[in-house]
């Protein structure tokens, strides 16, 4: 499997389901689907077919106004990334579609909307520097204002909103998402 490591004590699952809330020690839970050991094919397949967002250079990010040009993100761009890895699953499996076809929304480009510029940009209000390393709940942040950028019509998610939910200390309780899932659709029978 490469050098990749995968390990997690108390995982989350997408079911709301007391059994299936934690993973036990040895198992992994990635997007909802359990795997009994670290080593199983099927894990292996899965994370093989996610798109990975990395470290890059060569590239000329510039601010609109500013002096200071990026050509890579090495030092200060890990968490923007990982914020990229988990916005394109989301996306595919919320506009069910291949994460391969999202691609172009994230390419480190000034005008794609979902670009490591753009969730670095949305960083400056919240008083971080393009070129300065962000903390997993800023990055959040910055997700969250660039998604409900694209429900404007003409958008990627014009007609398909997507909501992205922050919890205020950090951890999302099952009740806690059973309640905004309830509130968001209410039509919908949560079990």
């Amino acid at each position: 499997m490469g050098n990749w490591v995968v390990y997690s004590k108390t995982s989350r699952s997408s079911s709301c389901t007391s059994k299936s809330l934690h993973a036990e020690p040895g198992e992994v839970v990635i997007t909802g689907k359990r795997f009994e050991k670290i080593t199983d094919p099927e894990l292996e397949e899965l994370l093989q077919s996610k798109t990975w967002f990395s470290y890059r250079k060569g590239f000329n990010l510039k601010k609109e106004g500013e002096k200071q040009k990026f050509k890579t993100d090495a030092g200060w761009g890990c968490v923007h990334r990982c914020g990229q890895m988990l916005l394109i699953n989301a996306l595919a499996r919320h506009l069910e579609t291949e994460e391969n076809s999202l691609i172009p929304l994230f390419m480190d480009l000034n005008t794609s909307p979902f670009s490591i510029l753009q969730i670095a940009m949305e960083g400056v209000p919240l008083g971080k520097k393009v070129g300065q390393w962000f903390s997993p709940g800023i990055v959040a942040r910055c997700i969250k204002k660039l998604v409900q950028k694209q429900h404007s019509p003409g958008m990627v998610l014009e007609k398909r909103k997507l909501e992205v939910v922050i919890p205020n200390d950090g951890v999302l309780y099952p009740e806690q998402l059973h309640s905004l899932l309830t509130s968001l659709l209410p039509s919908c029978a949560l079990q």
